[in-house]
């Protein structure tokens, strides 16, 4: 089961239309729901790293994050909503969320919209963390699954994931798409 909360009130209000307090108060009822059925939690923790709305601290996320652990969620996803993580932000962050989280419950989504997206993931992966929340084509702005795949494979380091597949699955949601890929490994439409 996923749920989505942000780090700051103006974009859980737009999103969640209720305060973080609720938000949070609303997923701890629903994590031990799906603890009845077995089920596994994800929650996407929104705008870690900036906000077009407000200044937050990393620390922020990070006390979040904590409070869901404590509830129970077995995941957090920290998603980079905005694209402005940078390396240096990244190991900053990270520096200070596993004292508190454990690497096993985390995974982050990055945004490549100030290009910084494969050196996070690289800098992410020197700490230990391993999971990542990627899109097909890179629909919706979040780093393209191929481009992953493809950088995890050129450093050696097992997906089980079969890159030509991938790619054939990418090709035929791009030809359902209006939008174009942003993946550095498949044409756009213009060039086809």
């Amino acid at each position: 089961m996923n749920f989505f909360i942000a780090s700051n009130e103006t974009v859980n209000l737009n999103v969640n239309k209720c305060s973080i307090k609720q938000s949070l108060y609303d997923i701890k009822k629903m994590t031990s729901v799906t603890k009845d059925y077995e089920k596994k939690t994800r929650v996407y923790l929104s705008t870690t790293f900036s906000s077009p709305y407000e200044n937050v601290s990393h620390q922020k996320a990070i006390e979040l994050a904590t409070l869901l652990v404590d509830d129970g969620v077995d995941e957090v996803a920290f998603v980079d909503s905005g694209g402005m993580a940078t390396p240096y932000k990244v190991k900053l962050f990270l520096e200070d969320l596993l004292v508190k989280i454990p690497k096993e419950r985390c995974s982050m989504q990055f945004y490549n919209t100030s290009g910084c997206a494969i050196s996070n993931i690289f800098t992410t992966l020197s700490y230990g963390v391993q999971r990542f929340v990627t899109a097909n084509g890179g629909f919706g702005g979040c780093i393209p699954s191929e481009d992953l795949i493809s950088f995890l494979h050129k450093l050696e380091i097992g997906t089980g994931v079969n890159e030509l597949k991938l790619l054939a699955a990418t090709k035929y949601i791009s030809a359902q798409q209006i939008e174009e890929v942003s993946s550095n490994l498949l044409p756009t439409k213009k060039h086809l």
